[in-house]
């Protein structure tokens, strides 16, 4: 028998195979002291300051230091638990609603009673990449969770992002819509893919631009964004 240690072995015709896969384990959020950039806060929700680099809620390879950990923290709510089928990956939509979560305890400080049972959702209606900084609205209760899922759904909410590029685009404004779907070289990452929208490999994705400020003589730019669609690693 031989142990294979290389991702790049090619399999032959009569070969016999054997592997072990684990079993997949629950994630779990656990309260954080993180430190929120808190820009409004009311009974209701919350608007946070999303820095770059931090991840929205846990997933395979982020178990802690996400923005969820933290705002467990500061509404004061015990741990969390994804199930297996509810549990949401990094390639997901941005805009999704984040689901999937148990609580261990029946009502908790800082939030509505009827938003700590067992399907709580802590407050998270829509996301941003990692690597994206910028505002994300938190519920703080089941009424405006579900009010908040709605309008993000309809598109009622107006989301405006600001890029750097590299060279100055032309036309100066207009419309890019390309199909997006998985990475075929990398399953983690999303890309532009050629294929029927709205079909396994790609879906319909379409945003808005326009440049605010030329810099650099014209080798980058400032351009504003207004996405359509909310596919995860759209911009």
């Amino acid at each position: 028998m031989v142990i294979l240690e290389q991702v790049s072995f090619n399999v032959r015709a009569g070969d016999e195979i054997k592997c072990t896969i684990a079993e997949l384990q629950q994630l779990r959020a656990v309260p954080e002291n993180i430190p929120l950039d808190i820009v409004y806060e009311d009974d209701h929700l919350l608007v946070i300051n999303k820095p770059a680099h931090m991840v929205v809620h846990p997933a395979p390879g982020n178990t802690s230091g996400t923005l969820v950990n933290g705002i467990l923290h500061h509404c004061n709510l015990p741990n969390v638990e994804f199930s297996k089928e509810g549990a949401l990956s990094d390639t997901e939509d941005s805009d999704d609603e984040l689901s999937g979560f148990s609580s261990q305890e029946s009502s908790c400080d800082g939030l509505d009673s009827t938003f700590s049972m067992a399907s709580i959702r802590p407050g998270i209606v829509h996301r941003l990449d990692k690597g994206t900084s910028g505002l994300l609205v938190v519920a703080k209760d089941e009424h405006s969770h579900m009010k908040l899922s709605e309008q993000f759904k309809l598109r009622t909410i107006n989301r405006v992002y600001v890029s750097l590029t590299a060279g100055l685009p032309t036309p100066v404004a207009g419309r890019v819509e390309v199909p997006v779907g998985r990475d075929p070289n990398n399953r983690l990452r999303m890309t532009a893919v050629v294929g029927a929208v709205n079909s396994v490999k790609a879906r319909h994705a379409a945003s808005r631009y326009k440049v605010i400020e030329i810099l650099a003589g014209g080798s980058c730019a400032l351009v504003e964004w207004k996405l359509e669609t909310g596919r995860t690693h759209q911009g």
